[in-house]
């Protein structure tokens, strides 16, 4: 018979991040996972997913952009200004962004590439690109291998037709110019944010339409690997995917536990 066709889904980190011990804990076992299909004879492929859109991108390119003024205008960086501006609240939390000695390395890299603080979309592509080349360095160090990276972006069309079937077929309503999903129709105890009041779609939507794009590829088996947080996700993502009617038994998350 014909050996079946594993989609492996590992290694996904947001471009804020460096590669840690939980994105590398999470790839090496999804690498290793790769590893043993392919030598009990199946088809691998091994497939990283990338944010380049969203929250996670906009914290990025403005801490960035608040390290360039301070270094074209050789003063020391102000993190007392306008929330509005630049979302003090979030940049102060340590999970949120890059450490400072980090921003401060691409600031002034991004200065000698002439990239200037003013240029809003230069900073984003900038900072983006730089720190995924960051990343793969980390996995290539850990001799982690991916045949195929996604991008975020790549999900906009996946993501405007989960959002129309869903709706179509009931399963959400607007709430405060939020799109909320009805959980409770499939057993979940709450509703779900699906798309925010500030038109973004949540890591919710986002899963469920890179599922239904990996599931369209007529796999035997996928197999998502990821840490301990995304157990509820998990169940959520079976929940999106039967609303539109989709079988996800050949969808299996792995989830690392500490």
């Amino acid at each position: 018979t014909n050996p079946d066709c594993w989609l492996l889904d590992y290694g996904a980190v947001a471009p804020f991040e460096s590669v840690g011990l939980t994105q590398a804990r999470e790839g090496v076992l999804g690498d290793t996972l790769a590893r043993a299909a392919a030598l009990a004879g199946h088809r691998v492929v091994r497939q990283r997913l990338v944010f380049n859109t969203g929250s996670h991108v906009a914290f990025l390119t403005k801490a960035l952009q608040l390290h360039m003024q301070a270094l074209e205008q050789n003063i020391p960086v102000d993190y007392t200004c306008s929330p509005g501006t630049v979302g003090t609240a979030k940049i102060r939390m340590p999970r949120a962004l890059p450490k400072g000695v980090l921003m401060q390395t691409l600031a002034e890299q991004a200065h000698r590439m002439g990239v200037r603080s003013s240029d809003e979309d230069g900073i984003e592509a900038f900072a983006v690109s730089t720190i995924m080349a960051l990343q793969e360095e980390g996995f290539a160090q850990l001799r982690v291998e991916f045949d195929t990276t996604l991008l975020s972006s790549d999900l906009a069309t996946s993501i405007e037709h989960v959002l129309d079937e869903w709706s179509r077929m009931g399963h959400t309503h607007r709430e405060d110019e939020s799109v909320m999903f009805h959980g409770p129709s499939f057993g979940a105890a709450n509703e779900l944010v699906a798309f925010t009041r500030r038109a973004t779609p949540t890591y919710f939507v986002q899963r469920v339409s890179h599922h239904v794009e990996q599931l369209r590829r007529a796999p035997a088996r996928v197999v998502t690997v990821r840490d301990a947080g995304h157990a509820t996700l998990a169940r959520d993502v079976h929940m999106g995917l039967q609303a539109l009617n989709l079988d996800s038994s050949a969808l299996t998350y792995f989830v690392v536990h500490n």
